[in-house]
């Protein structure tokens, strides 16, 4: 390459920067457009995206992830307010899960994950297992979903992916959750986020995501896939037997016929 290429080539590469520069290419955070803050993002499909905030002006403040903000009257993660999140209170736990950065907080009354809160977490004992496993002093959770009677001082996992789920229909969230979390409330407000297709266990019962086995024998217990599993009496498909899943699917499936029928 002679120099006159080179210098071509450079001039190119600083082109590029310059318009990545001034597209907004790069990390996300917090800046004012328009003298209004906002969360910038970018990515491939869209490029540069601004979604305004209602923060104040003067009080509003980037905190050390610039995935957080907050001022007098609300904390935001990635653009969005942090539902019940007291801004006095509120601190960014440092454990990171991968290259999204600090997903972990919390105030002097809730832990949150990804902004949104974990149920019936207990701030001062709270601790980061491996995301998106936590525990304290009372139990384990499986992102924001208490793992039923689960041991924390025995709690292992066993086989772990790095694929999360997040869930704001309470009926599919049943479905691949199974029994013993019912009253667990999802919605569009406080989504339910889990594991997709880890297994874990305690000193008493074995674990799919937040899912805890009911009635499976401990000892002969053991995962097939990312779905499956069986013991010496039975199979399981999430954390069901294979055939209440069974049953809950059909179910669903004639609910939406019948729907269609409506129509």
């Amino acid at each position: 390459m002679d120099e006159h290429q080179l210098r071509s080539r450079l001039w190119i590469l600083s082109a590029i920067i310059l318009v990545c520069v001034s597209a907004g290419c790069g990390k996300p955070g917090y800046g004012k457009v328009k003298g209004k803050w906002a969360w910038i993002g970018w990515n491939e499909a869209v490029g540069r995206h601004e979604t305004f905030i209602e923060a104040d002006l003067q009080q509003f403040k980037i905190l050390k992830d610039r995935q957080y903000g907050k001022d007098q009257s609300h904390v935001f993660y990635r653009g969005s307010i942090i539902q019940d999140a007291d801004p006095a209170t509120f601190d960014i736990l440092p454990s990171q899960a991968g290259p999204s950065g600090q997903c972990y907080s919390r105030d002097q009354s809730r832990v949150y994950l990804e902004g949104h809160r974990i149920t019936h977490a207990d701030p001062a004992s709270f601790e980061v297992i491996d995301p998106p496993y936590a525990r304290d002093k009372n139990r384990v959770y499986c992102g924001t979903v208490p793992m039923q009677e689960s041991d924390p001082k025995t709690f292992q996992i066993l086989i772990k992916t790095s694929s999360w789920s997040t869930m704001t229909n309470k009926e599919f969230f049943l479905e691949m959750q199974g029994g013993g979390i019912d009253d667990f409330e999802v919605s569009e407000r406080y989504p339910a986020i889990t594991s997709n297709g880890c297994w874990s266990k305690d000193a008493r019962s074995h674990y799919r995501d937040a899912a805890r086995i009911v009635g499976a024998d401990y000892e002969t217990f053991r995962a097939i896939d990312g779905s499956e599993s069986a013991d010496k009496h039975r199979r399981y498909m999430f954390g069901l037997t294979k055939d209440e899943y069974d049953q809950r699917v059909a179910e669903r499936r004639q609910q939406f016929q019948n729907r269609r029928a409506d129509r």
